[in-house]
């Protein structure tokens, strides 16, 4: 009877840690009411390659904080996009379409080896950090 007592002991104290660590994740997570509205800044860059004489646009901008990469650069640019399940796929940008076999590629600045990083997520999978630096880059 004792074993039985504290085997549902045991099953309730897992419930319960369950219920609190759950309750953690959601609001800290989750829970889109409790995200920042704060600013960050970012830096963006744009370079044109052989699309515009190798242009090289800058700027510095506030964006809220939980903004992604796109979110960045439509402050900046006009994007046309397709949209796709898994994100965004720029196709121009300030009316400079990609041009085949070259298209727009998304870089960020990897702090830790000092070099423009080609990314592994989408523009619009890329969330943003206060300070990130962010790229297009036009291949060609």
């Amino acid at each position: 009877m004792k074993k039985y007592h504290l085997f549902f002991a045991f099953i309730g104290l897992i419930l319960v840690s369950t219920l609190i660590g759950g309750s953690i994740y959601y609001f800290k997570f989750l829970n889109v009411s409790n995200q920042s509205e704060q600013e960050i800044q970012c830096q963006i860059t744009i370079e044109y390659g052989t699309l515009n004489n190798y242009t090289i646009e800058n700027y510095n901008i506030s964006i809220k904080e939980g903004s992604s990469a796109f979110d960045a650069f439509s402050e900046v640019a006009s994007l046309d996009v397709i949209q796709y399940p898994f994100g965004v796929y720029i196709r121009a940008v300030n009316g400079f379409e990609e041009q085949a076999p070259n298209y727009w590629a998304f870089y960020y600045f990897n702090s830790k080896n000092l070099s423009w990083t080609y990314s592994e997520v989408g523009v619009s999978n890329y969330y943003l950090s206060d300070g990130d630096k962010i790229k297009l880059s036009y291949t060609g």
